[in-house]
């Protein structure tokens, strides 16, 4: 006997196609999720392995760390941190190798991957627009460019597991920390979350500042590092500056 074959039905199509959309309702939140975690977790070691590699510098270097900023020292090579080759050799951080002056132009896959997503079509990026050394005396919390441009963990940093030591940052050519309330605002951060830091070093905003910069959790928390060598995730309730002149979180002011 013949056997007769069976199509499904337009109305049995639109449920298939019904239940397959809900599903991928359902399982792409927990797939976005899982991919900021991802991005949150890379950027993390990344961090973890530039703190690990300061204090390796830091111990082959007479206990003293690479200088924050360029500051009075001007444009010499190797001042800022984040244009230190030594430094940046020992972390594995690929910069621009044309000119001794150029180095603090990293490789972008040396930053964020949250950070890389509107910077899909460059090369080199400014590194310390991304991440800043927190080395602030904490005496002068309001004189950016003082003239401590060097720090012994050892000897000057008080309660290492409790000082910040690299932030996640944006709009920071001089590679600084933060030291007002407003630097460490969610809000700050949200206005210039989608722009592009100019590659050439210049500035959003109109200033040279360093400002916190929330790129994971939802762009709700914030990657840090501190002087012991762990690192974390913050909320802005824990990272952000509540009184500068009462040194509020002791975090910011590696000497108090």
């Amino acid at each position: 006997m013949k056997q007769r074959r069976r199509f499904f039905t337009l109305i049995e199509l639109l449920i298939v196609i019904a239940i397959i959309a809900i599903l991928a309702g359902m399982l792409l939140p927990a797939l976005n999720k899982a991919r900021e975690m991802a991005y949150q977790t890379q950027c993390l070691n990344q961090m973890k392995t530039m703190t690990t590699s300061a204090l390796i510098y830091c111990d082959s270097y007479d206990g003293w760390l690479m200088p924050v900023q360029e500051g009075p020292m001007g444009n010499k090579v190797d001042a800022l941190w984040s244009a230190n080759r030594t430094f940046l050799g020992i972390a594995g951080i690929k910069y621009d190798t044309s000119n001794p002056m150029y180095s603090h132009y990293w490789d972008m896959k040396n930053i964020c991957p949250k950070a890389r997503e509107i910077y899909s079509s460059k090369k080199w990026v400014v590194g310390p627009a991304f991440y800043g050394l927190q080395n602030i005396t904490g005496i002068l919390p309001n004189n950016y460019w003082h003239s401590e441009n060097y720090i012994k963990p050892s000897s000057m940093v008080k309660s290492p597991s409790a000082k910040a030591f690299l932030i996640e940052t944006f709009q920071a050519p001089c590679g600084s920390g933060v030291y007002s309330a407003e630097m460490t605002l969610l809000s700050t951060y949200l206005q210039y979350a989608d722009e592009q830091i100019p590659v050439n070093g210049a500035v959003i905003s109109g200033d040279v500042r360093s400002y916190l910069a929330y790129r994971h959790g939802g762009r709700r928390t914030i990657n840090f590092s501190f002087y012991d060598g762990h690192v974390a995730n913050l909320k802005e309730s824990a990272a952000r500056i509540t009184n500068p002149l009462q040194f509020k979180p002791s975090m910011y002011w590696y000497a108090r």
